[in-house]
């Protein structure tokens, strides 16, 4: 199932394979909102749901399990990630298993087929990388024009957040995170606004039904920020993710 009918696209299929970093591991956050089931062998449909997605990449992902799991190298396995009801199944094969401090540390590699099936995978890569591959890029020590101090982090998926601090204090008085070509804009004490197109000369306002699923895309991000987006602006971010 595809997550976005309108965002996300181009970048999952457009962008020729040899152009992407496929190889990148992107960090899963524990709060990210999903679910992780594993079918293995004969009893593939009996999905185990204890595992945490600790990371994913173009090629696979790797698992973390509280208990042991009965696997062996090279073992065919399907893997099934539910976002918040939506739901990918990939077919996979174990590539490494190890015992450590914290459980049991799985290895997948993904054996897609199908385009469809490639082309959803890759949006929900754009969906965590969006978030887990901010990096501070800008900080300001000064006001500038604005009468604000003002930091920024980007990503290298086309995603960059902006934020404003007031001088006094350094608290948030309000950001803009680009995601791709859509744009959430927000400030202290107001409504989030919500914009597309942005690479024209002006971002023009999403309608509804756009508006709706740049707030999904927005609700799924936040909880996977890098660790560099300190806990301030999180919790600012937070607030608008209802």
């Amino acid at each position: 199932m595809q997550f976005f009918k309108r965002i996300l696209q181009s970048s999952a299929e457009q962008v020729a394979p040899e152009k992407r970093r496929s190889g990148q591991r992107l960090a899963v956050n524990p709060e990210f909102p999903l679910r992780t089931g594993l079918g293995l062998g004969a009893t593939r449909n009996n999905w185990n749901w204890k595992g945490r997605l600790v990371d994913c990449s173009e090629q696979g992902v790797r698992l973390l399990f509280g208990t042991a799991v009965q696997a062996a190298t090279g073992e065919s396995c399907d893997l099934k990630l539910d976002l918040e009801e939506f739901v990918l199944e990939l077919p996979c094969h174990v590539s490494n298993l190890r015992r450590q401090s914290d459980g049991f540390n799985l290895g997948l590699k993904h054996d897609i087929a199908d385009a469809e099936s490639r082309g959803a995978y890759r949006q929900f890569l754009e969906i965590v990388a969006l978030g887990a591959a901010l990096r501070p890029h800008l900080r300001k020590h000064q006001p500038e024009g604005s009468n604000y101090l003002v930091e920024q982090y980007v990503g290298e998926r086309r995603s960059c957040l902006n934020v404003w601090r007031h001088p006094s204090g350094g608290a948030v008085a309000a950001a803009e995170f680009l995601l791709k070509d859509c744009l959430i804009r927000m400030v202290a004490g107001h409504h989030p606004e919500y914009f597309t197109d942005t690479e024209a000369v002006e971002a023009h306002r999403a309608n509804p039904a756009h508006a709706l699923e740049i707030h999904r895309l927005f609700r799924w991000v936040v909880p996977n920020l890098s660790a560099s987006v300190p806990d301030d602006l999180r919790k600012f971010l937070q607030k608008y993710t209802g």
